[in-house]
């Protein structure tokens, strides 16, 4: 429907909350299987051609690294606002933990000590931008690439 009343729009989306969403969708009941980021781009692709014009612009995603140390969570769980600022008087291994986070984004030879790493992935880098371009390269070539919140 946008495209339809605005050709020339940007669309932008799903505008995912995290790892666990991009992968399963926070472990939907009908998942079935799939990753749910290749089944969303699958189905914007099969839409594009029923449709005969691009229905996504940008995958958007939003990314939340939960790293730890000395294992505990560098975000404190307790609180409800993912706005709490970090603790007046952070060790230098938490300091360290916050300064080497954002290379999940793109660095192949980094494994931070996260969930994501230990339970979901095998324990391997996450490589966030490679891995998105990969998914988009394979189900809907074209696409541009946005990560447009990020809060650690």
């Amino acid at each position: 429907m946008i495209k339809r009343q605005a050709p020339n729009a940007l669309v932008f989306g799903p505008v995912t909350a995290g790892y666990g969403e991009m992968v399963s969708l926070q472990d939907a009941p009908d998942q079935a299987g799939r990753e749910y980021l290749d089944f969303y781009l699958d189905t914007a692709k099969t839409l594009e051609m029923t449709e005969g014009k691009r229905i996504l612009d940008v995958l958007d995603v939003h990314w939340y690294p939960d790293v730890q140390v000395d294992g505990k969570s560098l975000v404190d769980a307790s609180h409800q606002d993912i706005f709490t600022p970090q603790k007046a008087n952070p060790s230098t291994a938490e300091i360290e933990a916050r300064v080497q986070a954002p290379r999940s984004l793109w660095d192949p030879t980094y494994v931070e000590d996260s969930w994501i790493t230990k339970y979901d992935n095998g324990h391997q880098p996450i490589r966030l931008i490679p891995w998105l371009k990969e998914k988009i390269a394979v189900h809907y070539p074209g696409t541009k690439l946005a990560i447009t919140e990020y809060n650690l």
